[in-house]
């Protein structure tokens, strides 16, 4: 589930795990329960006999970058009269 504000975008991830539960049900080829073999398996979707799969939560928190704020122009400059009276 994801909630979004404005600024903030709060949401759980999908962490798949595994723990043992029954040694003598994992297969020849994982017996040495080589972790990262059994990671890669369990991320891309497998199921191992004897190894429990779940989700462990993660929390994750984005936060946009503040909203620009809007800056006061300064009052127009009134630009003086040129005077026409110049002795030349």
């Amino acid at each position: 589930s994801v909630h979004r504000t404005e600024a903030t975008t709060v949401g759980t991830a999908k962490n798949m795990k595994w723990r043992l539960i029954d040694f003598d049900l994992v297969p020849n080829q994982f017996k040495q329960l080589d972790s990262t073999a059994i990671t890669r398996l369990v991320k891309a979707g497998g199921t191992i006999e004897g190894i429990q799969i779940y989700d462990e939560p993660i929390l994750k928190v984005n936060t946009a970058a503040p909203l620009p704020q809007e800056r006061p122009q300064p009052p127009a400059q009134i630009a003086e009269p040129v005077k026409d009276d110049l002795p030349f």
